[in-house]
Protein backbone atom coordinates (compact mmCIF):
# COMPACT_ATOMS: atom_id res chain seq x y z
CA UNK A 1 0.00 0.00 0.00
CA UNK A 2 1.28 3.78 -1.27
CA UNK A 3 -0.12 6.34 0.74
CA UNK A 4 0.94 10.13 -0.05
CA UNK A 5 0.79 13.36 2.29
CA UNK A 6 0.81 16.47 0.88
CA UNK A 7 0.86 19.86 2.68
CA UNK A 8 3.02 23.23 3.22
CA UNK A 9 7.03 22.16 3.81
CA UNK A 10 8.77 25.49 4.70
CA UNK A 11 10.04 26.83 7.51
CA UNK A 12 6.98 27.84 9.47
CA UNK A 13 6.46 25.24 12.16
CA UNK A 14 3.22 25.44 12.48
CA UNK A 15 2.78 24.43 8.44
CA UNK A 16 5.33 21.50 9.30
CA UNK A 17 3.53 20.15 12.67
CA UNK A 18 0.00 19.65 10.73
CA UNK A 19 0.54 16.66 8.82
CA UNK A 20 -1.13 13.59 10.01
CA UNK A 21 1.39 11.48 9.47
CA UNK A 22 3.20 12.95 12.75
CA UNK A 23 0.72 11.53 15.10
CA UNK A 24 -1.20 8.62 13.61
CA UNK A 25 -0.20 5.12 12.07
CA UNK A 26 -0.90 4.62 8.66
CA UNK A 27 0.18 1.17 6.60
CA UNK A 28 2.78 0.89 3.99
CA UNK A 29 4.66 3.24 1.83
CA UNK A 30 4.55 6.89 2.74
CA UNK A 31 5.63 9.97 0.30
CA UNK A 32 5.19 13.29 1.73
CA UNK A 33 5.12 15.99 -0.59
CA UNK A 34 4.74 20.10 -1.21
CA UNK A 35 1.22 20.65 -1.40
CA UNK A 36 2.38 22.05 -5.05
CA UNK A 37 3.91 19.18 -5.59
CA UNK A 38 3.57 18.09 -9.38
CA UNK A 39 4.01 14.26 -8.26
CA UNK A 40 0.55 12.74 -9.10
CA UNK A 41 1.29 8.86 -9.89
CA UNK A 42 -0.98 6.64 -8.77
CA UNK A 43 -1.06 5.45 -4.97
CA UNK A 44 -3.62 4.08 -2.64
CA UNK A 45 -4.61 7.32 -0.85
CA UNK A 46 -3.39 10.69 -0.90
CA UNK A 47 -4.16 13.14 1.88
CA UNK A 48 -4.00 16.65 1.93
CA UNK A 49 -3.48 18.92 4.60
CA UNK A 50 -3.42 20.06 7.16
CA UNK A 51 -2.93 24.48 6.87
CA UNK A 52 -4.52 26.85 5.19
CA UNK A 53 -4.17 24.87 1.70
CA UNK A 54 -8.03 25.52 0.00
CA UNK A 55 -6.33 28.36 -2.44
CA UNK A 56 -3.85 26.18 -3.72
CA UNK A 57 -5.68 23.49 -4.17
CA UNK A 58 -8.26 25.35 -6.21
CA UNK A 59 -5.53 27.01 -8.35
CA UNK A 60 -3.71 23.97 -9.67
CA UNK A 61 -6.37 21.21 -8.95
CA UNK A 62 -4.72 18.79 -7.38
CA UNK A 63 -7.33 16.87 -5.91
CA UNK A 64 -9.60 16.10 -8.80
CA UNK A 65 -6.36 15.31 -11.18
CA UNK A 66 -4.60 13.05 -8.52
CA UNK A 67 -4.93 9.11 -9.83
CA UNK A 68 -4.95 7.91 -5.75
CA UNK A 69 -8.08 5.60 -5.48
CA UNK A 70 -8.80 7.24 -2.12
CA UNK A 71 -8.50 11.14 -1.52
CA UNK A 72 -8.46 12.72 1.79
CA UNK A 73 -8.40 16.23 3.27
CA UNK A 74 -7.75 16.65 6.79
CA UNK A 75 -8.01 19.84 8.57
CA UNK A 76 -7.66 21.68 5.45
CA UNK A 77 -8.69 25.49 5.58
CA UNK A 78 -8.77 28.77 3.57
CA UNK A 79 -7.59 32.10 3.99
CA UNK A 80 -8.37 35.05 2.40
CA UNK A 81 -5.67 37.87 2.65
CA UNK A 82 -7.05 41.48 3.87
CA UNK A 83 -10.81 40.47 5.21
CA UNK A 84 -11.34 40.28 8.64
CA UNK A 85 -14.54 38.75 9.18
CA UNK A 86 -15.42 34.73 9.06
CA UNK A 87 -15.42 33.49 5.16
CA UNK A 88 -17.57 30.75 3.93
CA UNK A 89 -15.47 27.48 3.16
CA UNK A 90 -15.62 26.25 -0.44
CA UNK A 91 -14.93 22.36 -0.33
CA UNK A 92 -12.18 21.47 -3.31
CA UNK A 93 -13.08 19.40 -6.35
CA UNK A 94 -12.07 15.60 -5.99
CA UNK A 95 -12.10 14.66 -2.32
CA UNK A 96 -13.75 11.68 -1.06
CA UNK A 97 -13.64 12.82 2.45
CA UNK A 98 -13.27 16.22 4.27
CA UNK A 99 -12.07 17.66 7.48
CA UNK A 100 -12.08 21.48 7.61
CA UNK A 101 -10.41 23.31 10.26
CA UNK A 102 -13.14 26.31 9.48
CA UNK A 103 -16.09 26.85 11.47
CA UNK A 104 -18.90 26.77 11.33
CA UNK A 105 -18.41 23.79 9.06
CA UNK A 106 -20.32 20.43 9.39
CA UNK A 107 -17.34 18.31 8.37
CA UNK A 108 -15.24 20.38 11.27
CA UNK A 109 -11.39 18.71 12.02
CA UNK A 110 -9.37 20.70 13.95
CA UNK A 111 -5.72 20.89 13.07
CA UNK A 112 -4.09 17.18 13.99
CA UNK A 113 -1.08 19.38 15.37
CA UNK A 114 -3.07 19.04 18.75
CA UNK A 115 -2.30 15.42 18.86
CA UNK A 116 1.14 16.35 19.47
CA UNK A 117 2.45 15.27 22.87
CA UNK A 118 3.83 18.80 24.45
CA UNK A 119 -0.04 18.85 25.19
CA UNK A 120 -0.25 16.02 27.75
CA UNK A 121 2.29 17.97 29.82
CA UNK A 122 1.25 21.13 32.18
CA UNK A 123 2.97 24.34 32.03
CA UNK A 124 2.64 27.08 34.37
CA UNK A 125 2.68 30.32 33.60
CA UNK A 126 5.24 32.72 34.76
CA UNK A 127 5.01 35.79 32.67
CA UNK A 128 1.80 38.04 32.52
CA UNK A 129 2.49 37.33 28.68
CA UNK A 130 4.17 36.53 25.48
CA UNK A 131 4.32 37.39 22.28
CA UNK A 132 4.45 34.98 19.52
CA UNK A 133 4.66 35.72 15.70
CA UNK A 134 4.36 34.74 12.06
CA UNK A 135 8.04 33.03 10.75
CA UNK A 136 7.77 35.18 7.51
CA UNK A 137 9.15 38.69 8.29
CA UNK A 138 6.62 40.48 5.73
CA UNK A 139 3.52 39.14 7.89
CA UNK A 140 5.24 39.98 11.00
CA UNK A 141 6.29 43.47 10.03
CA UNK A 142 2.51 43.99 11.00
CA UNK A 143 3.15 43.58 14.52
CA UNK A 144 2.88 47.31 16.31
CA UNK A 145 5.50 48.34 18.58
CA UNK A 146 2.59 50.19 20.40
CA UNK A 147 0.52 47.01 20.65
CA UNK A 148 2.94 44.92 21.85
CA UNK A 149 5.60 46.95 23.89
CA UNK A 150 7.97 45.16 25.98
CA UNK A 151 6.51 41.64 25.48
CA UNK A 152 8.94 39.33 25.49
CA UNK A 153 8.80 37.64 21.75
CA UNK A 154 9.10 34.11 20.16
CA UNK A 155 8.84 33.66 16.53
CA UNK A 156 7.68 30.36 14.71
CA UNK A 157 10.87 29.57 12.86
CA UNK A 158 11.32 27.96 16.25
CA UNK A 159 10.85 24.06 17.40
CA UNK A 160 7.63 22.97 18.47
CA UNK A 161 9.58 21.52 21.90
CA UNK A 162 10.33 25.49 22.33
CA UNK A 163 7.41 26.88 21.35
CA UNK A 164 4.56 25.53 23.04
CA UNK A 165 6.37 25.83 26.73
CA UNK A 166 6.54 29.54 25.47
CA UNK A 167 3.26 29.71 24.98
CA UNK A 168 2.22 27.92 28.06
CA UNK A 169 4.41 30.51 29.99
CA UNK A 170 2.64 33.52 29.27
CA UNK A 171 -0.97 33.80 31.06
CA UNK A 172 -2.07 35.90 28.09
CA UNK A 173 -1.06 35.13 24.64
CA UNK A 174 -0.21 37.97 22.11
CA UNK A 175 0.28 36.33 18.63
CA UNK A 176 0.10 36.82 14.97
CA UNK A 177 0.27 33.14 13.97
CA UNK A 178 -2.58 30.68 13.32
CA UNK A 179 -1.25 28.12 14.68
CA UNK A 180 -0.05 30.27 18.15
CA UNK A 181 -3.37 30.94 18.86
CA UNK A 182 -4.71 27.61 18.29
CA UNK A 183 -2.01 25.80 20.36
CA UNK A 184 -2.29 28.45 22.83
CA UNK A 185 -6.56 27.49 23.26
CA UNK A 186 -5.16 24.06 23.24
CA UNK A 187 -2.61 25.25 26.48
CA UNK A 188 -5.96 27.31 28.20
CA UNK A 189 -4.25 30.14 27.77
CA UNK A 190 -6.43 33.49 27.16
CA UNK A 191 -5.37 34.49 23.83
CA UNK A 192 -5.29 38.21 21.92
CA UNK A 193 -4.67 38.69 18.06
CA UNK A 194 -2.15 41.66 16.92
CA UNK A 195 -3.21 42.45 13.45
CA UNK A 196 -4.94 39.53 12.09
CA UNK A 197 -4.02 39.99 8.38
CA UNK A 198 -6.38 37.13 7.12
CA UNK A 199 -9.87 35.41 7.19
CA UNK A 200 -8.43 32.16 9.18
CA UNK A 201 -8.09 34.12 12.20
CA UNK A 202 -12.25 34.62 12.10
CA UNK A 203 -12.97 30.79 10.91
CA UNK A 204 -11.57 29.62 14.23
CA UNK A 205 -13.89 27.50 16.50
CA UNK A 206 -13.72 29.96 19.46
CA UNK A 207 -13.47 33.66 18.38
CA UNK A 208 -10.44 35.84 19.78
CA UNK A 209 -10.22 39.40 20.23
CA UNK A 210 -7.95 41.53 18.62
CA UNK A 211 -5.60 44.88 18.67
CA UNK A 212 -4.39 46.78 16.36
CA UNK A 213 -0.95 49.27 15.74
CA UNK A 214 -1.57 51.72 18.34
CA UNK A 215 -4.00 49.92 20.64
CA UNK A 216 -3.25 48.24 24.29
CA UNK A 217 -3.62 45.04 24.70
CA UNK A 218 -4.60 45.01 28.39
CA UNK A 219 -7.96 46.74 27.20
CA UNK A 220 -8.66 43.86 25.22
CA UNK A 221 -7.59 41.02 28.10
CA UNK A 222 -11.07 40.86 29.77
CA UNK A 223 -12.51 39.85 26.37
CA UNK A 224 -10.32 36.88 26.18
CA UNK A 225 -11.34 33.83 27.38
CA UNK A 226 -10.46 30.20 28.40
CA UNK A 227 -12.01 27.30 26.39
CA UNK A 228 -12.56 24.75 28.80
CA UNK A 229 -12.02 21.19 27.12
CA UNK A 230 -10.88 22.19 23.58
CA UNK A 231 -7.91 19.64 23.71
CA UNK A 232 -9.98 17.21 24.45
CA UNK A 233 -12.73 17.93 22.06
CA UNK A 234 -10.16 18.63 19.39
CA UNK A 235 -8.55 15.28 19.92
CA UNK A 236 -11.69 13.49 19.89
CA UNK A 237 -12.69 14.70 16.34
CA UNK A 238 -9.34 14.38 14.64
CA UNK A 239 -9.17 10.36 16.61
CA UNK A 240 -12.75 9.90 14.84
CA UNK A 241 -12.01 11.31 11.50
CA UNK A 242 -8.60 9.07 11.53
CA UNK A 243 -11.02 6.10 12.15
CA UNK A 244 -13.31 7.28 9.04
CA UNK A 245 -10.01 8.00 6.65
CA UNK A 246 -8.83 4.23 7.74
CA UNK A 247 -12.13 2.82 6.71
CA UNK A 248 -11.82 4.68 3.65
CA UNK A 249 -8.46 3.11 2.39
CA UNK A 250 -8.94 -0.16 3.45
CA UNK A 251 -12.31 -0.60 2.12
Amino acid sequence: MKIKFYHFQTKNTGDLMCAPYHYFDFPGEQVHNHIRSKDLGECDAAIFGGGAVVGTMFNTGIAAQHRARVKVGWGIGSTKWGAHKRMAFQMPRGLDLLGCRDWPNPDYVPCVSCMHELFDRSYEPTREAVLFINADGAISKRVGASAAKGVPCLTNHSPIEKIIPWLGSGEVVLTNSYHGAYWAQLLGRKVILVNPYSSKFFNTRYAMPFVRDGQDWKERVKEATIVPGFLEESRSLNQNFYRRTMELIDG
